[in-house]
């Protein structure tokens, strides 16, 4: 055969050679780690991710809950301003609203009215105890219990007591206990 290479170009030839197939292994090498690093990489992404997930879960979460407890503290305030009495002025409030219970239920409280009043120790709301007896046919008794209950502050009839039933005059005595709360 016809050798068309001289010894020096074979040399040359040879010398690349080595240096092709060890720049193969070396690239090889580090391909493997870069690739070790790529998967390493890849699965902390997903890791990360999924951390994040939870936390934007955790955050709506939380987020829901805070409307919830915005909402709950304007209903509150609602609940101050509607169906409270409103400190000093509140007590005279209480008493006129009696009286306008009284007129539209058609009984008249037998005696006098005797007034109470209570800490609550829950921040600053009170409670008025009212103690007072009522004379009345059973119609009116019922339209003043309905009255009370229908009425929009907030007053709970804790206690009625009956006295009496006279067969005379058909009419009715009681003795009731209501409550008011106000906010101080």
């Amino acid at each position: 055969m016809v050798d068309l290479l001289q010894k020096k170009e074979k040399r040359i030839l040879g010398f690349m050679t080595i240096v092709l197939f060890g720049s193969v292994i070396f690239f090889g090498l580090i391909a493997l780690g870069e690739k070790r690093a790529y998967f390493k990489d890849v699965e902390m992404l997903s890791s990360k991710k999924r951390e994040y997930l939870g936390l934007r879960l955790k955050t709506l979460e939380k987020r829901s809950e805070y409307l919830k407890w915005r909402q709950t503290y304007r209903d509150v305030e609602d609940l101050r301003e509607e169906y409270f009495y409103d400190g000093k002025e509140g007590i005279k409030k209480l008493r006129i609203d009696l009286q306008r219970i009284f007129n539209s239920s058609e009984v008249r409280p037998s005696g006098g009215i005797a007034y109470d009043y209570y800490d609550l120790n829950l921040k600053n709301f009170k409670k008025v105890v009212v103690r007072f007896n009522l004379v009345g046919s059973y119609y009116s008794l019922k339209k003043f219990i309905n009255t009370i209950i229908s009425f929009p502050r907030f007053l709970v009839i804790e206690k009625i007591d009956f006295l009496e039933a006279r067969s005379d005059d058909g009419k009715i005595e009681v003795m009731v206990i209501l409550a008011g709360y106000y906010e101080s």
